[in-house]
């Protein structure tokens, strides 16, 4: 069951330079320990292969045999720093996601949907056991309008429902802030004409 109470405190050093904690309405921070499990045994057997390989430790086996379990090796590290932690950080005016060395700035303005998916089994990189590993608590799938064109976002959460339910929250706060600015706007505008129409009346009246 999801937790909805917002978690505003950074609890790392590139959640605090995502953004500073008066601003933050919530954080979210999910880390794919499922997929590191798996992936970090896999890297170090296929070091170890490059290592054994270079050094002839099979000398049927050429040298340059040691390409292919160095590359698996550079795989896994890339993928290790790319996608094994999401930090979500939501303020009044923007949705900043940091997916390993990717940044991501949503003004929530700008946010035309937002959905918590659950972990799922199906045929899609959305959906499938490989995204699984990532998401094993679930995603956020986020869409926005981008100069006229859609776009949409989907990343792992520690708490999917908790982040959609801020995310919405923060929407429907600037969707009411700018109602009143429009209100007040159109009051302004209002009285700004009955002067206008006092000083005419009065300009009339003098002229007589």
């Amino acid at each position: 069951m999801s937790d909805t109470a917002a978690r505003t405190t950074a609890t790392d050093a590139q959640e605090r330079a995502m953004v500073d904690d008066a601003r933050a309405l919530h954080r979210d921070k999910h880390v794919a320990r499922t997929a590191a499990a798996l992936m970090i045994p896999g890297g170090l057997v296929a070091l170890l292969a490059t290592i054994a390989v270079a050094a002839g430790a099979d000398p049927a086996a050429p040298r340059l045999a040691a390409i292919f379990p160095f590359a698996a090796f550079l795989w896994v590290v890339y993928v290790l720093l790319t996608r094994m932690v999401v930090r979500t950080a939501v303020t009044r005016d923007e949705v900043l996601v940091q997916w390993g060395l990717s940044d991501h700035r949503i003004p929530v303005a700008a946010i035309t949907a937002c959905e918590a998916k659950p972990v799922t089994g199906g045929p899609t990189a959305a959906t499938g056991a490989g995204w699984a590993l990532f998401a094993n608590r679930g995603s956020v799938l986020l869409s926005w309008s981008d100069a006229g064109a859609t776009r949409s976002l989907l990343f792992s959460a520690n708490d999917p429902a908790a982040l959609a339910a801020q995310i919405d929250a923060a929407r429907a706060a600037g969707a009411t802030a700018t109602g009143v600015r429009v209100a007040d706007a159109a009051a302004i505008s209002d009285d700004e004409r009955a002067v206008e129409g006092a000083t005419a009346s009065t300009a009339k009246e003098q002229g007589r």
